[in-house]
């Protein structure tokens, strides 16, 4: 098929998924949950394979993956915190955790070295503990 063809059948499937989601919006919506979207998700996994998950090192996983822990944590033991703590001081924890899985995340593409990742995890702690407290 041409490229100009397909084109063509790509505007004509996309104005017959307009008409469909404008006739039927509710139906159009939970197939595109319910199917498309874990279908879309199968084939990222093969192209995110390729590209090694975009982590430079094997091991990659387990800092996020201690990070998602310690927010579970915070999450499970939340009401424990707020007794012990200031509502205020335990929605920190939280917020600090959060904050350091998305700067992490962000940094560890391009961070090859073991010590920059550290310093950048320590940076952004101390970083969201001052904006926290002043």
């Amino acid at each position: 098929m041409s490229g100009e063809r397909l084109n063509y059948l790509n505007i004509g499937l996309m104005l017959a998924s307009a008409v469909a989601a404008f006739v039927l919006p509710f139906e159009v919506f939970l197939f595109s949950y319910a199917v498309l979207g874990p279908l879309h998700y199968l084939t990222e996994i093969s192209w995110l394979h390729e590209r090694r998950f975009f982590a430079k090192h094997k091991a990659d996983y387990l800092i996020l993956g201690t990070l998602a822990v310690a927010l579970l944590l915070v999450a499970l033991l939340g009401g424990m915190l707020v007794q012990r703590l200031s509502p205020r001081a335990a929605l920190g924890v939280g917020t600090t955790v959060i904050a350091m899985a998305f700067v992490v995340a962000g940094v560890m593409p391009f961070l090859k070295s073991g010590m920059h990742r550290v310093f950048a995890l320590l940076a952004t702690g101390v970083v969201v503990w001052l904006v926290r407290h002043h």
